[in-house]
């Protein structure tokens, strides 16, 4: 998982459209095991790749890179 945080990994991955899209897994402590990742469907597109997803430790800043603007650009996230 890229962005590994001890209990929140984001990654991303090619499912069957053929695009690569963002998923997000989180577990209850650092010694349970991963479960299934889920889309982030906020910041994924049909049409585009979004991919080298990065999140801070504290979780609150998301990096990812995406062509939907038909450029590979960097989107920044905060809350």
């Amino acid at each position: 998982l890229n962005g590994v945080i001890g209990v929140a990994g984001v990654l991303a991955r090619t499912p069957l459209n053929g695009q690569e899209d963002i998923y997000m897994s989180t577990r209850n402590s650092v010694t349970d095991p991963w479960p299934a990742a889920t889309a982030l469907t906020d910041f994924n597109t049909a049409t585009s790749n979004e991919e080298d997803a990065w999140m801070s430790i504290d979780m609150k800043t998301f990096v990812f890179a995406s062509n939907a603007g038909g450029t590979k650009d960097l989107y920044i996230s905060t809350r």
